[in-house]
């Protein structure tokens, strides 16, 4: 019988089938749970959301100290167990709304859960569970494998206090074998650090009876768990020649109607359509008329559908260059999208089959430019039509890109959908790998010969990561800009040396040059920037290309002038807050010359003074861990004491709280409101003794307590969302609208730009509309591109507004009406636009201005890093993630990092959510999220390692390739393969403790059969690295040193504090130098530190890295 159709449990009926399953168990509200929970592990008093909350285990005396047996509908006469089994009781309307063995499976769970805890802490409670045991138990799954265990269930709130090894093992435990015997395939991604799950199965069951649990906390009628069904289908066979239907929908019995008028217009349309070679619309309309067709007449329009189909893979075929095996392939999965994309209006199944369409039509048209300005300009020297040879490869890698990325939304059948990605995602490596072929020569050669060069090895590696920069850029968006230039130079160590004189000035600087160039060579694909950059890029090269400018940008505009805007800004922003409070004007003046000369004296010191930052940040922590301790840890300690436990938790303590403070806080407010009431003291104080005994009556009765529970935690729940959710995701959330806005724009702009090309085979009046459209569009896009960047932007978004546009505001505002700036805008525009639109346009335009201030302060903060004399001393941290995030910030749990951790928890959210209801689209997304983080780091080591190690002469040879990466939510592990390895690679893995990231060699591979020249080039090569990722500590494993200092992770390690190892960019350039010469690599770039294990240590290294 069908889930829908049977009967829906009740609570009582629930309750029964539990009780007979687990005596021991009953059902709780999940507010009295919330309590039982809070009094027995002393939450009540600190106002935390409440961990743990469907399933508790506790004994019987604590239990009853806590409720009363009412409370759980049980009878005064009827026994308690010795441990009772707390189960949170289903809401009425949840289990009216839930199939029947969904709900059984659920309390399975749970009970399955619950005896899982008892089991491990009854280790625990008879002594053969011992500290010394569990520190091997631990060892045994991974040290660093267990630190991701706590992370995890903390951060999904099944760690109970107090949080250490015993806890964490006891829910681990639990946690873990439910999730490998109900939803094994949840594993992966809710612990992605363990990889051995045989070992760490072998583990528990010393603990835990795995099988017999689950069968003997089976519950009456359950099926057996079906969670891995989907997954199953996805990853079946590939299926055989599929039937004529090709996916679509059988017609049913008795559905045959008559050929009607629609169904033959429809069939026209589609002939017109095919005709025009538009092979998807004719399928899709084809389709549509199969609804309107008869049996007999519906077979030809399958076949008719199919045959369109066909004709698009072979022209795929031509485009992309694939075998006949995969375009069989092609063929038998692209059906499936049809019968979708015929029900309704532009639907996600049809937008990826006109984007492959684009595909097609990009391969067979080639691509022209129309320049009306540049033709008027010349006389008619130049042609009117330019040829685009580049955008060919580009349009087929931006299309395919579109149609991989609408996967997700596709409805398909898990199966198809994984076939249709294994289609997808090979076609867009090959068309990117085309695409970067393509064009990596002619960015090299307009890089070189606009003498943007490197001179020694280190800058050939970054030359080489820039080109690859600029490609990622390309293949992201189908275009380059001056921006994207200027922020790949200014991430990369390959730097532009000052200004020569005024001849180079106004020439441009090199960046400048690059961008002339690459805007002829790249024609169609770089666009050159727009005169307001240019000058901008100019005017910035004065003042950081000079050592003048160098000097006034950094000892006097930077620090004083900051320090101005900071105290404008904090001036403002105290006004308006004073004012929402109180509604009275109140003007604090922050801003005098004595306050912007200590601010800024002590920006000066932290801006360009290394010692006087260290030590100023040092004094800052130094007070905050002295606050913390006297704030938070010294209370904290104080009511650990045993003793003020004791009282804490009497009697005394408990009545105290509340019949006294309680009450007190309720009527505190009836107190002070008195007198501003116009009530006189002794009618106060009447008031408030009033509210004080009636809170004190009303919160100690069992309506008052169940009130104060559910206003407690629906007040801790909100707090919770706030600041965990809320807070953090504002700024991102901020960022991301204004950046989807801004790219929004450019996409329009950029769609019409492509509209307005021409293609050949178009005909000659298409031709006159887009030489009209096109010059006039070159100037309104122009015009759009300067309001929108310039001046709309930094005034709605407010993390550029504040405080740099508001404080120009201030100034500016009141100088355009003493100069009369509004007459100048308004005069000339009158008598050709009217009136109200001129003094519309120059209202909104002087009202916009103050916004240049917030985009030349945002842009020009990646200015500094372009010339080679701001380049740091020293190597340091580099962007890794497509979002600007650092190797450490990726994993580091924070405000604006932890990337991975975040992502893996809503992975785990949208898995769980896709096994219960079906909806598969925010797990994919999640999934292809994971993946962009995979590349990312790929490409960092690929860039910054491998490409060093090919160009060195010391271990060129050996044919370094990079091979698989690892993620977890605190480890990244990278694989590096040499040409002759025997299948052992070298595993680097970066770790996360604390918030400090650790680096070690996880397996040393071929690294033990180097020759001492190649270990030490490998240190230096290792060391950069490390450095690059922002490693704070580096594990070195020993050869024999019982009296090592180790932090108890690793057995036979030690730690160096590699945060303090300074790595000079002059040292590193000469190291890699020597490396070039003939000698080979003669040093460490880092003398006495040793960042590789001594030899001998091969057949201990799996082991130690487990630990």
């Amino acid at each position: 019988m069908d889930v829908s159709e049977e009967r829906a449990l009740d609570v009582s009926e629930l309750e029964s089938i539990v009780r007979d399953a687990e005596p021991t168990a009953w059902l709780a509200p999940p507010r009295i749970l919330r309590r039982v929970i809070k009094r027995d592990k002393g939450l009540e008093f600190l106002g935390l959301q409440v961990p743990h909350r469907q399933v508790y285990t506790i004994a019987e005396a604590e239990l009853r100290a806590v409720i009363e047996g009412e409370e759980l509908g049980l009878r005064p006469d009827q026994e308690w167990p010795p441990v009772v089994i707390l189960l949170a009781r289903p809401e009425l309307e949840e289990l009216a709304i839930s199939p029947r063995e969904l709900v059984l499976i659920d309390y399975w769970r749970m009970l399955f859960h619950a005896r899982a805890h008892v089991a491990v802490e009854g280790r625990f409670a008879d002594g053969s569970l011992t500290d010394p045991v569990l520190h091997d138990r631990i060892g045994r799954i991974g040290r660093v494998e267990f630190d991701e265990v706590r992370s995890v269930l903390r951060q999904e709130h099944m760690l109970l206090p107090p949080g250490d090894d015993r806890s964490a093992y006891v829910e681990f435990a639990a946690t873990y074998l439910e999730l490998r015997y109900f939803t094994p395939t949840l594993l992966p991604h809710v612990f992605p650090g363990i990889e051995d799950h045989e070992a760490v199965g072998a583990v528990l069951a010393g603990d835990v009876d795995g099988p017999a649990l689950f069968a003997a906390t089976r519950l009456a009628g359950t099926p057996d768990p079906e969670a891995t069904a989907a997954w199953a289908e996805s990853s079946g066979p590939e299926p055989e020649e599929e039937t004529a239907g090709g996916g679509q929908e059988e017609e049913p019995a008795g559905s045959v109607r008559p050929v009607g008028w629609m169904s033959r217009w429809l069939i026209r349309r589609a002939e017109a359509a095919a005709e025009r070679g538009n092979a998807v619309r004719a399928a899709v309309l084809r389709t549509r008329a199969l609804r309107h067709a008869t049996g007999l007449r519906a077979e030809p329009l399958r076949r008719d559908a199919r045959a369109e189909l066909d004709r698009l893979v072979g022209r795929l075929q031509r485009a992309l260059g694939f075998e006949n095996a995969e375009a069989e392939r092609w063929r038998r999965s692209l059906p499936v999208l049809l019968d979708r994309s015929a029900r309704g209006f532009w639907t996600p199944e049809a937008r990826l089959l006109y984007d492959l369409q684009k595909v097609c039509l990009d391969h067979e048209r080639e691509v022209f430019a129309i320049d009306l300005l540049g033709w008027l300009a010349s006389g008619g020297r130049t042609p009117l039509q330019r040829p685009r040879p580049h955008l060919r490869e580009v349009m087929i890698s931006i299309h395919l890109r579109g149609a991989a990325r609408r996967l997700p939304a596709v409805r398909l059948a898990p199966g198809d959908r994984v076939r249709l990605d294994g289609l997808l995602r090979p076609a867009v490596a090959r068309a990117e790998a085309i695409l970067r072929d393509r064009l990596r020569g002619p960015i090299e050669a307009t890089l070189q010969a606009t003498d943007i060069r490197p001179s020694n090895l280190p800058e050939r590696v970054a030359a080489q990561k820039l080109v690859e920069e600029l490609l990622d850029r390309i293949v992201r968006g189908g275009f380059l800009s001056l921006g994207d230039l200027r922020d790949a130079c200014s991430r990369n160590n390959l730097n532009l040396p000052d200004l020569s004189g005024p001849v180079e000035f106004f020439r441009g600087d090199r960046l400048l040059q690059a961008d002339r160039a690459l805007s002829r060579t790249l024609d169609g694909v770089y666009r050159r920037g727009e005169v307001y950059l240019r000058w901008m890029q100019r005017l910035s090269s004065l003042a950081f290309a000079t050592p003048s400018g160098r000097f006034l940008t950094a000892y006097v505009a930077l620090p004083y002038g900051g320090a101005f805007i900071a105290l404008e800004g904090l001036q403002h922003l105290f006004d308006l807050i004073v004012y929402a409070l109180t509604r009275v004007e109140v003007h604090v003046h922050f801003v005098s010359a004595a306050t912007v000369a200590l601010h800024g004296t002590v920006a000066l010191g932290l801006i360009n003074f290394p010692g006087f930052r260290r030590r100023f940040l040092d004094s800052l922590g130094s007070m905050g861990r002295a606050l913390r301790a006297a704030l938070i840890d010294l209370p904290t300690r104080m009511l650990n004491l045993p003793l003020v436990r004791l009282i804490l938790e009497g009697r005394l303590a408990r009545a105290v709280w509340d019949f006294v403070l309680k009450p007190l806080v309720v009527s505190t407010p009836f107190w002070l409101l008195g007198k501003p009431a116009g009530l006189d003291p002794r009618e106060t104080t009447v008031l408030g003794l009033s509210a004080f005994l009636l809170a004190s009556i009303l919160l100690n009765s069992r309506l008052g307590r169940d009130v104060e529970e559910i206003v407690a935690d629906e007040a801790v729940r909100a707090w919770h969302q706030f600041y965990r959710d809320v807070i953090p995701g504002l700024f991102r959330a901020i960022m991301a609208l204004f950046n989807r806005f801004l790219e929004i724009v450019e996409r329009l702009l950029y769609a019409v730009d492509e509209w307005l090309r021409f293609r050949r085979g178009q005909g000659a009046v298409s031709l006159a509309a887009k030489v009209v459209l096109g010059g006039l569009w070159f100037v309104l896009a122009y015009v759009i591109r300067i309001y929108v960047n310039l001046l709309i932007e930094p005034q709605i978004n407010p993390i550029k507004h504040f405080p740099v546009v508001t404080v120009s505001h201030k100034i500016i505002l009141p100088f355009f009406i003493k100069f009369k700036v509004y007459s100048l805008l308004y005069t000339p525009l009158a008598p050709l636009v009217g009136r109200d639109i001129a003094r519309l346009f120059a209202v909104t335009t002087i009202f916009l201005i103050p916004g240049v201030f917030g985009f030349l302060v945002w842009e020009l903060k990646e200015n500094w890093r372009l010339y080679r004399a701001n380049r740091p001393e020293s190597l340091g941290p580099v962007v890794v993630g497509d979002h600007g995030e650092t190797l450490v910030r990726l994993l580091r749990p924070g405000f604006h990092s932890g990337t991975l951790p975040k992502l893996f928890a809503k992975l785990r959210k949208s898995e769980r959510r896709a096994l219960r209801d079906g909806r598969e689209k925010a797990e994919l997304k999640h999934r292809e999220a994971l993946h962009h983080v995979e590349d990312a780091i790929r490409r960092f080591v690929e860039r910054e390692l491998r490409a060093l190690l090919r160009e060195s002469r010391s271990l060129g040879p050996l044919g370094i390739g990079l091979g698989k990466i690892g993620l977890s939510t605190n480890r990244i592990k990278v694989e590096l393969r040499a040409a002759d390895d025997g299948g052992e690679g070298l595993w680097i893995a970066f770790e996360e403790h604390s918030g400090c990231l650790t680096a070690h060699l996880a397996a040393p591979g071929w690294q033990a059969r180097l020759s001492d020249a190649r270990n030490r080039a490998l240190t230096t090569a290792l060391a950069g690295l490390y450095k690059m990722s922002g490693v704070d500590l580096v594990r070195i494993p020993l050869r024999s040193s019982p009296s090592a200092p180790t932090d108890g992770r690793h057995d036979g390690s030690r730690l160096i504090a590699f945060d303090r190892v300074v790595v000079p960019w002059r040292r590193w350039v000469e190291a890699w130098e020597r490396d070039q010469a003939e000698g080979g690599h003669p040093t460490r770039v880092v003398e006495g530190v040793k960042l590789l294990p001594p030899p001998g240590r091969k057949s201990n290294w799996r082991k130690t890295s487990r630990r």
